[in-house]
């Protein structure tokens, strides 16, 4: 079955009267009235239009249904005869109840479509990429998003540095507020001492103090292989300092420095010996194996 582009049907019909007239044309003349308005429920009911039964299609000048409900009835004509293959060009719903109805009834469904937004893409089990007019990706769709962007990223797109920076950049704010509200109500909960070069002190310590844990975790999730094992590892890692407050607090600040270095100088050291690792590896491969010539000439 195939389902065009642009929405085929007559204005002036209601849901129900559309898809029962395209029923008695495809439907085989030997399945009975009855069977093919059963056919029709079920069909309405699969695409989710149930409310919409007795609504006209409606168009220029004329209320009616929706773009949605529109290409939803229009991929309702074309379900009923339960084809196993079915072509979708620029599908703008009914994509989910789709999906459902492929995996229930084990159905092939090839869609066209530009710029999809995530959830239909999460819909897609293989993908074929156009760009140009040529492609540029074939293959399962969980795995396009990790080969566009490899691909951005080795033309040079995007860079550890501009990583690194960000992820600082992005934390900041976020910790800033966590040490400023939730530590402040614990600050004058507890009655700590007052004046507000105090109270500032107490925010930079604590924010310094998130900061350093979080950039010791990337630094050490970025090596083993486990994110939840960096994590651990990262967070039984203490320092002990006992210097005054404001060398401390400095301390503090040198030390988030140095494990962000040390994030960004471990990602760019992957970087360059993954693919001499794999090189090293794909050099000892075994040789050929050799066999021994076909017997050509049998005395029984």
């Amino acid at each position: 079955a195939y389902v065009t582009q642009d929405d085929i049907l007559m204005a002036t019909l209601t849901v129900w009267e559309v898809d029962f007239y395209s029923a008695q044309l495809q439907l085989p003349g030997s399945m009975s009235t009855a069977d093919k308005r059963e056919r029709v429920v079920n069909t309405i009911k699969q695409m989710g239009l149930d409310d919409s039964v007795n609504t006209r299609i409606g168009g220029w000048r004329m209320e009616g249904l929706s773009g949605g409900q529109k290409r939803r009835v229009s991929i309702a004509i074309e379900i009923r005869t339960r084809p196993q293959l079915l072509f979708l060009d620029e599908p703008t719903s009914g994509l989910d109840r789709i999906a459902t109805l492929a995996r229930d009834d084990k159905r092939t469904i090839i869609t066209s479509i530009h710029q999809p937004s995530g959830e239909v893409f999460e819909l897609f089990d293989d993908l074929c990429l156009l760009a140009g007019g040529r492609t540029i990706y074939f293959g399962e769709a969980s795995q396009a998003n990790e080969i566009v962007f490899g691909r951005k990223r080795f033309n040079g797109h995007y860079g550890v540095m501009t990583f690194v920076i960000a992820n600082t950049v992005s934390s900041i704010p976020y910790l800033m507020l966590i040490a400023a509200f939730p530590g402040g109500i614990a600050y004058f909960l507890v009655n700590l001492h007052s004046g507000f070069d105090h109270f500032m002190f107490f925010v930079l310590v604590l924010f310094a103090c998130m900061m350093l844990v979080e950039s010791l975790m990337m630094m050490v999730a970025s090596i083993v292989p486990d994110f939840l094992l960096g994590i651990i590892t990262g967070a039984g890692i203490q320092v002990e300092m006992g210097y005054s407050k404001w060398v401390d607090l400095l301390i503090l600040g040198g030390m988030v420095m140095v494990y962000r270095v040390l994030f960004f100088t471990i990602i760019k050291l992957r970087e360059k010996l993954r693919p001499l690792l794999r090189e090293e590896l794909s050099s000892f491969h075994p040789g050929p194996i050799k066999t021994s010539p076909p017997v050509t000439n049998l005395n029984i």
